[in-house]
């Protein structure tokens, strides 16, 4: 886990956000799912949150026979999807 104060998370977080508004009028950009997890969602998990993200979530992940968006991990253990 990352090791950040509040203010750095809320700076990043702002920087999604902008990030989000200067592309939410693109329809290219909106409709590429892959391309909004790893501009928004992705950094969102380590910037904000902290987690890292070969350790602590997983995205596009099969489990189960199933594909799944986001898989969180703690410990090596799936917690929730």
């Amino acid at each position: 886990m990352a090791n950040f104060t509040k203010e750095q998370a809320l700076n990043n977080l702002k920087g999604l956000i902008r990030r989000y508004n200067e592309n939410k009028e693109d329809t290219d950009y909106i409709k590429n799912e892959r391309q909004i997890s790893d501009n928004l969602i992705r950094p969102f998990f380590k910037l904000v949150l902290g987690w890292d993200p070969e350790t602590e979530f997983k995205s596009e992940y099969g489990q189960g026979g199933k594909r799944v968006d986001y898989l969180v991990v703690l410990d090596g253990i799936s917690q929730f999807v």
